[in-house]
């Protein structure tokens, strides 16, 4: 008899202990869950980045679209609706339509990019200002979209993703990825070779996220300062002119792209 109540005693104890190591582990999850969560975030941004770039060694192709780009220009079709089109219609585009994400910086641009089931995510502004509707070129407004876009640019490569942008207007008849050396920090395209300073173009450029692209980005987006009425193309082009002394890497591994590439 006195064996048989030390075993249900012994057995109590290992079951009470059982829980108790249980509850331990379950508390400390939850612990580091917490202190995850509060370390690192996940906004909207970071959760449009993390779906657009699933199973594409953290790349995603980026676009930007307002009012504009979604109004219809004829036969019912938008400017988004072409851009979507040449990924169909080109030569191994249509996978890479799974990476794209596409920046809305107006309700009507997002709710249209929700609507056609895209990687949407709006860009809030602020200060007033407003991103809606045709900017036209070299506006005030216009200089001021093309800055909020280098600053979102900037964002996501401080959160570890590399960046294929894309101007909407560039019809994808052909997949990039093979042009494209990924071992190269930056590779833009130019509206013509062979000419003194490059003539780049920001509207199609890859760009790896490392120490040097987001020093590089964020002193060409702090230069914004001290050059009013100029593009942020512009911009840029002359940072990069002067970008040996600076950075004394960087010019001999940045790439340009012929656009009719």
């Amino acid at each position: 008899m006195p064996l048989c109540n030390n075993f249900s005693g012994n057995l109590v104890v290992a079951v009470a202990l059982f829980f108790a190591g249980a509850l331990y582990i379950f508390n400390y999850q939850n612990y580091v869950n917490t202190l995850r969560t509060t370390q690192y975030p996940v906004d909207e941004l970071e959760a449009a980045l993390y779906t657009a770039a699933a199973g594409n060694n953290k790349t995603v192709i980026i676009t930007m679209v307002n009012k504009a780009y979604v109004k219809e220009v004829g036969r019912g079709s938008t400017m988004l609706d072409l851009f979507l089109e040449s990924f169909w219609e080109g030569e191994g585009t249509l996978p890479l339509l799974d990476h794209l994400m596409v920046v809305a910086v107006d309700q009507t641009a997002y709710d249209r990019c929700r609507f056609k089931r895209l990687h949407c995510y709006k860009m809030e502004t602020e200060d007033g200002v407003d991103l809606e509707g045709e900017k036209v070129f070299m506006s005030k407004d216009f200089i001021e979209m093309m800055w909020r876009r280098t600053r979102l640019i900037l964002d996501v490569l401080r959160r570890g993703y590399n960046v294929i942008f894309t101007d909407t207007d560039v019809m994808w008849l052909r997949s990039p990825l093979s042009r494209l050396n990924v071992s190269l920090d930056m590779q833009i395209s130019v509206d013509r070779i062979n000419v003194g300073g490059q003539l780049i173009n920001t509207g199609f450029y890859h760009v790896r996220s490392n120490n040097k692209t987001i020093s590089l980005f964020q002193k060409w987006y702090d230069m914004r300062l001290n050059s009013t009425g100029m593009k942020e193309q512009d911009v840029l082009k002359n940072l990069l002119a002067r970008s040996q002394r600076w950075l004394p890497q960087y010019h001999r591994i940045q790439r340009f792209l012929p656009r009719q590439s």
